[in-house]
């Protein structure tokens, strides 16, 4: 009897089923910092258990400083409070690419820069985001690595970023998205002097966008927007000569190709998900590949490489635009490529 009384309690503590239980998710070693466009939720299911980092596209700027997109983020907190539970931070980014025009008129004005740097500040307050990202991109560019008023606007985006960093509660991240330009890239013009090497003393993390270096300008190249080599530029120029701690360098990573219509000319050049690359090429072993024809993207050796030099150079890790770009399928997947990178490793 006493026997069977010990083999209750043994069932009761750990179970008597023929099978054990399910283990939990591994940690990456490293940082997986992914952007989504809120607007493709609710219908996309996050891959919360490999992540450690979302930040959430756009909170956008008004004209004079307000936040365009509140009401519309504030709907979908309780998606984001998922993956808090799982211990992924959760950030709201501010700005972006469709926002650059409008962003820099805010920044140029003092009263609109406050007013919008007091409603980044209520919405992690209110919202309980883990921080914030700061996706920044109105530069004119030039020859000599800057243009006519970008001086201005960095030094009013380093004042922006110690704001912001100051009045932050503790605990709480400041990240930002910046340029990969560099200056031995499309014959020496670019956007590679906008920045200063004090500035990002502020930040957690340094989210660099590693992709997009070729696209539909009269200028560009027809070629490879992404590729190996702009990936280790970018991460020398940044930790050489930015003086950017490595374990804050974040190295971004694009889910999307981009798709010229002529040998000829980079104008009329569009951007394709990973996704529906794989649904357009069926038959092209895509997931292999980095380019079919004059479309450019990164497949699953490549992405595999630029994990694989994170883990060997010391780097913080990999940032993504954009999750919802990615193949849901496990075995194309680019994310499943960096997460298990990041936990063999």
């Amino acid at each position: 009897m006493k026997y069977l009384t010990l083999w209750a309690l043994l069932c009761i503590l750990f179970g008597c089923g023929g099978t054990s239980q399910e283990e939990a998710p591994k940690k990456p070693s490293k940082i997986i910092f992914g952007y989504l466009q809120y607007e493709q939720l609710p219908e996309y299911q996050i891959p919360w258990d490999q992540l450690t980092h979302l930040s959430i596209a756009f909170g956008r700027a008004t004209e004079e400083g307000g936040l365009a997109d509140a009401a519309n983020i504030e709907k979908l907190l309780p998606i984001f409070r998922e993956g808090q539970k799982k211990g992924v931070k959760v950030l709201l980014s501010a700005g972006g690419g469709g926002n650059k025009a409008i962003m820099a008129g805010v920044l140029l004005n003092d009263t609109y820069r406050n007013r919008f740097k007091k409603e980044l500040l209520k919405a992690v307050e209110d919202w309980g985001f883990d921080g914030l990202d700061i996706d920044y991109e109105h530069w004119a560019g030039g020859p000599e690595g800057y243009g006519e008023g970008d001086k201005e606007k960095v030094a009013l985006l380093e004042n922006f970023y110690k704001e912001l960093r100051t009045e932050l509660p503790k605990g709480k991240l400041l990240t930002a998205a910046v340029s990969a330009d560099y200056p031995e890239w499309n014959g020496g013009w670019g956007n590679y002097n906008v920045y200063t090497n004090s500035m990002f003393e502020y930040l957690d993390l340094v989210n660099i966008m590693v992709y997009d270096f070729t696209g539909g300008w009269k200028s560009s190249k027809v070629a490879q927007h992404a590729s190996m080599e702009h990936f280790r530029m970018a991460a020398k120029r940044w930790s050489e000569i930015r003086g950017v701690p490595k374990e804050k360098i974040i190295l971004g990573v694009p889910f999307y190709g981009v798709h010229f219509v002529s040998a000829e000319t980079p104008v009329g050049a569009t951007h394709m998900p990973y996704k529906e690359i794989l649904t357009n090429y069926p038959n092209e072993q895509a997931t292999e590949k980095d380019e079919i024809g004059l479309l450019f993207y990164n497949g699953k050796p490549t992405m595999r490489a630029k994990a694989g030099y994170v883990n060997d150079n010391g780097y913080g890790g990999i940032m993504i635009w954009a999750i919802s770009h990615d193949s849901p399928n496990k075995e194309e997947s680019l994310l499943q490529v960096l997460y298990d990178a990041f936990t063999e490793h």
